[in-house]
């Protein structure tokens, strides 16, 4: 069975692992950069390693990316859907590289 809670981000994106440790969890989920824009900070090598480290030093195969607040796929604006298609793009390329 796999149990597990939304873990906050802050400082760093590997700092939420320890947080899902903490709370006894085998699997979490995190925003992977704040959810409340449109835009964001582009992962960094260092980033991406640390995170991916732990990960495999505590064992933790899944990890759940919870989608930004303001896209709407089904948004009859013309803007509006373009950002959220590139939004959802750009996530998923955020979790592969994570």
């Amino acid at each position: 069975m796999r149990v597990g809670v939304h873990v906050s981000i802050a400082k760093a994106l590997d700092l939420a692992i320890d947080r899902a440790i903490e709370r006894d969890c085998n699997v979490f989920q995190i925003f992977t950069r704040n959810p409340r824009g449109w835009s964001y900070k582009p992962l960094d090598k260092d980033q991406i390693e640390k995170f991916s480290r732990k990960m495999r030093q505590h064992n933790f195969d899944v990890v759940v990316s919870h989608m930004p607040y303001l896209p709407n796929l089904a948004s009859p604006r013309d803007e509006v859907y373009e950002k959220s298609v590139d939004t959802l793009i750009a996530e998923l390329d955020r979790c592969e590289k994570l």
